[in-house]
């Protein structure tokens, strides 16, 4: 039981952030808000970073559910602390997500920015 609750909630996790970033950027393309900032580094590299992270989610919900990938068995001590790190990790995802509110942006803005020291955009 406390496996399936367990693989749910990873599962919820990485689907829960992506509805909020898509639908985030919906709703900042409403109030004419671009979302997509410029590129830091080399596009390719950028983007193959972003997506690199999308595989790992998807490998860490395979996993969870027992659909093996690893080429050996992981022991129980690593499987609990990387689940642990999983909700934690997200968490800070979520919150760094509705902290930044409208200055939220992939990449480096486009547009002039200033620093904020306190609050959020709303």
């Amino acid at each position: 039981m406390t496996d399936m609750i367990a693989a749910i909630a990873a599962t919820i996790l990485p689907l829960g952030f992506l509805i909020v970033l898509f639908g985030g950027g919906a709703l900042f393309l409403r109030k004419n808000i671009e979302q997509d900032g410029e590129a830091p580094i080399h596009r390719t590299l950028f983007y193959i970073s972003k997506y690199s992270i999308l595989a790992l989610w998807g490998a860490m919900v395979l996993q969870i559910w027992g659909i093996s990938i690893s080429f050996f068995e992981v022991p129980i001590y690593l499987q609990v602390i990387g689940l642990i790190s999983w909700f934690f990790g997200f968490a800070l995802l979520y919150v760094g997500r509705f902290e930044m509110g409208r200055s939220f942006r992939l990449g480096s803005p486009k547009e002039q920015t200033c620093l904020m020291v306190e609050g959020y955009s709303d």
